[in-house]
Order: C-alpha cells, then structure tokens, then sequence
C-alpha cells in the first residue's frame, strides 16, 4: 500500500530536477521502482552510492529492462579508470616524500607539505571544479599556511597519478579525470540515489547532463561522508530555481517510540517535518546489533563478548585490527633486526619499558612459550648457549620485523609513527595506537586470533552484530544498543559547547536503524 507521499513522487512531472528528502526506512527503493514501472519507455540510469547499494539495487530492478543500475565510479572506472587497476588503494602522505620538489626541505617539514598536497588534491578531486591552479589560488586565499611549495607539490602529485606507476592511485582520481572529460550520458532519466552523501564532482557529472530529467532522493540529515568529501548536494539542490521538491516521512521500518527520540534530533539540526513511526509488532529474537562511534569501541566489544558468535557488517578484515599488531611490532622493532644470539639477549637485558617487556611476553605466550613475567624470561635467556637461544630469537625476531601494512612498514621506528602523527592529525591511526595503549597489557595477538574464532560470516547465525554507525547505514535491526563513545549531546547542549552537525546526523543514522528497540545511555534521549 502507497502512502499518499510516495503516490506524488511516482506521479511527478517536472522540467529538470526533482529532489526527494525521504527520512530512514521511508521507502525509497519501493517509490523508484514504480517511478521507473510508470516510465517503461524511457530509457533511466540508477546511479547507486557504493556497489554494495549497486548490488543490492540490481537485484530490486532486475524486472525492469529499461533500468541500467551502476555506480558513478563503475561508470567512471569504464572509460577511465580501467588504465589505473594495478595501483589502486589507499594513498598517504609518506607515500610521497620522495616527490622532486621537496626533495631538498628537512623531513618533518616534509610531512606537512606532503599532508597538506594530498589534502588539497581529495579537496579538488571531490570539488566541480575544473582547473587546479584556480581551486589552489582560492584555498590559499582561505589558508595562510598553504605555500608556494605545497602547489608545487600538488602539481607533481596531479602529475604522478597519471603517470608514476609505482605511486598508488584513488578511486576519486579517476572519477575526477572523468568529469574534466566532460562526458554526455544517453538517457532520459538519471535517479542519485543517496544523494546526501556525493560530493560536487559527482553532481556536477549528473547537472551537466542537459538532456536528462534528474532525480536526486536521500536524506540531508544522513549526511556523515564529509571526511570523504560529500557535499550534502540536496541542501544545494533544493535551493536550484528549476528543482521540484517532495518529501517522505512515514517510516516502515522504526517504531513510534524510536520515531520521537530520532524526531528531537531532527529539530535540532534544523527539520520542519515530523519523522513518522510504524505502529507494528515485530518478531522476537535474543540478536543485538552493537552501533559504535568507532572501531576502538566494537574491539572492546568483541574481547567482551568472546564467549558469542559475532557477525562484523562490512567483514571482519574491514575494521583492519591487524593493524594493531603491526603496530605493537613497530613498539617493539627500533631500527635493527637481532641476527645473532648474543646481540639479542644484550637488547632484551637492556629492555626497561614496560609496554615493550609485555609485548615480548604475549608474542612467546601466542607461540606456547609461557613466563611469568619479563625477569623469570631474563633469567631463562640469560642461562642458554647461543645455540639453544637460537628458537626463542626466531620466533620474537620473525615477530618484531614483520609489518604487513605498507603504511606502517614504511616507519623506522613507534617515535616516527608519533612524529607523523603530530604533524598530520591522522585520527584513524591515533584511534588504533590508543587502542593498542588501552590495551598493551592484555595479549593482543591472542584476542584478534580469538575474535576471528568468534566471527561468523552467516549473520544469521550470529548472536550478536557489530557495526560502526558509519557502517550500518542503510541497513536495519529488531534490537539495537548505542555504545557509550557518540557525542554527549545534552551535555553539550547544557555547557554551550559547540556541536559538529554532523555528529547529531551520526547519531540519527544510528538510532533510526532500529526496527524496535533501542537501548542506550540515558545522555542520547533528549528531553
């Protein structure tokens, strides 16, 4: 059964955009299909936000012939990104130290060149603008602390990611290239799916489509992809003085009591309109889904709950907990690798720190070699020949230099991983040392082995789901429970501090993927 809401959408007759506020669980999917149905003879894109969403939207419009699903990156990766296949990944800033324009400037002041080129190529990368010498010039205006040598820098990077084969290359680079390339997409109709969350890049790909009706659908206050460059295009193209603008607000999937929690947040970022709840009873079943702020929290989460089989949304390998041992390793490793007995038993009779000491207790204890503490393993090092030494050496040495993240791997030393962190705010990594910190004196080698042990790919068989609230984002669950590491909103509110917008947006998303019941501190439910 339509709702009246969904019935004008389906309906619509517009010259050029039309955009779709629909808060959570209101029924997009089901209001496009039977746009598209209504429209048989029309030739339509259905341009999805990741290929996940692209997966799953093909499987819903499988019926409808005159429907092409893709993503705007797959459309981008056909014509331009194929030439980069063999490089893709995850670019950061030490991966372009060795750049030729500041191949002479001391190391530190490296890194925040290096930092501040890669930012500002996400910047232009994700922007509608078509020219990097005017993007700069207009950031240097905002920024003083934006040089000469950073847009030297920016130029060689534009320059090495079409050409350095050995330099990794984004997604986003490619979908740039693309719409610098000015493409004309053949159809009738273009639906954005998600639209909140793409960045300028991708709207301005769609907008130049002239010959196309557009549809943008998404909800401005899901809007939580900034760190990646999303734009919140819907709050921009409501203001467009030839859009068209409808909305949906009945829920199908969250109860009215989670529909009033999810609404004071709403009010508080601005909505006009009431979220409306389902009056339904739903299933019974003992499955929590855990929501987090961050990965930290799900680790501390995981190593609580190791006696339940655990789902993680997105894949256990997503939340990179490996990279807490590469870490601890890098702790442990200084700059020399121990190739000799004697050389080996010096270091360890000179280890003083704790967190290291520790480290070499767990890495032993994880290979059935157990002690004490770091003095009774002293005392049995110090009592063999160095033939009989040659095991325990084997095992901490095939350890302490094996970084498997080319990231980490690239540092000499946990004090450089710490420079590079003070000079790039890198929160990501920050959240994975304090993670390592909180947890230095637990064997964190056996509690990653552990937790994979624990985790299921079969949600259906898992007693509890872990996800982060970015992660969880368009997808639902009976019974949800908000982890204690989100903003504290009241409090803020209370102590006029000032709240990051998309913070509240967070929150929302995670409340409203809760079909019935949700249970968090009481600091989430505002009064």
């Amino acid at each position: 059964m339509l709702t009246n809401e969904q019935v004008a959408i389906i309906n619509a007759n517009f010259e050029d955009i039309l955009v779709v506020e629909a808060y959570a669980g209101c029924g997009k999917t089901s209001t496009l299909i039977e746009f598209c149905k209504k429209r048989a003879n029309n030739k339509i894109l259905y341009l999805a936000y990741n290929s996940s969403m692209a997966a799953e939207a093909k499987s819903k419009f499988k019926n409808l012939s005159n429907v092409e699903v893709m993503t705007m990156h797959s459309l981008a990766y056909k014509h331009i990104g194929y030439k980069y296949k063999d490089r893709f990944g995850n670019l950061k800033a030490n991966f372009i130290l060795y750049f030729d324009t500041i191949r002479q400037v001391n190391e530190k002041e490296k890194y925040k060149i290096c930092n501040l080129a890669l930012q500002l190529f996400r910047k232009f990368c994700n922007s509608n603008s078509q020219d990097l010498k005017t993007f700069f010039n207009n950031a240097k205006k905002r920024d003083s602390s934006i040089t000469d040598e950073v847009f030297s820098t920016l130029l060689e990077l534009q320059d090495r990611t079409k050409n350095d084969n050995d330099l990794i290359y984004e997604h986003d680079f490619y979908l740039k290239e693309y719409q610098l390339s000015n493409p004309k997409l053949d159809y009738d109709y273009i639906l954005v799916d998600e639209a909140q969350d793409i960045n300028e890049c991708v709207t301005d790909i769609v907008l130049q489509q002239n010959n196309s009706k557009k549809v943008f659908i998404g909800d401005s206050f899901q809007s939580i992809y900034s760190f990646r460059g999303a734009s919140n295009s819907l709050k921009k193209l409501v203001k467009q003085n030839n859009a068209k603008i409808l909305m949906l607000t009945n829920s199908f999937r969250c109860s009215e009591k989670i529909a009033e929690i999810a609404n004071d947040y709403l009010k508080l970022v601005g909505s006009k309109n009431d979220f409306i709840g389902l009056n339904k009873k739903f299933e019974d079943t003992k499955q929590k889904a855990y929501i987090s702020r961050t990965n930290a929290k799900l680790f501390e989460i995981a190593i609580n709950n190791l006696d339940k089989k655990i789902f993680f949304v997105g894949g256990l390998s997503s939340y990179n907990f490996n990279d807490l041992i590469d870490i601890l390793n890098l702790m442990l490793k200084g700059s020399k690798k121990y190739e000799n007995f004697n050389d080996f038993k010096k270091y360890l009779n000179e280890l003083e720190e704790a967190n290291q000491q520790n480290n070499i207790l767990n890495i032993l204890e994880n290979n059935n070699l157990i002690f004490n503490d770091f003095n009774e393993l002293l005392a049995y090092i110090n009592s063999l020949q160095e033939s009989d030494g040659l095991n325990i050496l084997n095992i901490i040495s095939s350890n302490i230099v094996t970084i498997k993240n080319p990231f980490y791997a690239h540092f000499k030393d946990f004090k450089q991983l710490q420079d590079y962190i003070s000079t790039n705010e890198d929160i990501e990594v920050q959240s994975k040392i304090n993670m390592v910190l909180k947890n230095i004196n637990k064997n964190i080698y056996k509690l990653i082995k552990q937790i994979k042990n624990q985790t299921t790919n079969n949600i259906n068989k898992a007693e509890i789901i872990l996800s982060t609230a970015h992660k969880s984002k368009g997808l639902e669950f009976l019974n949800v429970e908000l982890t204690d590491d989100f903003i504290d909103v009241k409090d803020c509110i209370a102590n006029s501090k000032p709240i990051e917008r998309e913070e509240i947006h967070l929150l929302y998303v995670a409340i409203t993927r809760a079909k019935q019941e949700l249970i968090c501190d009481k600091k989430y439910i505002l009064d």
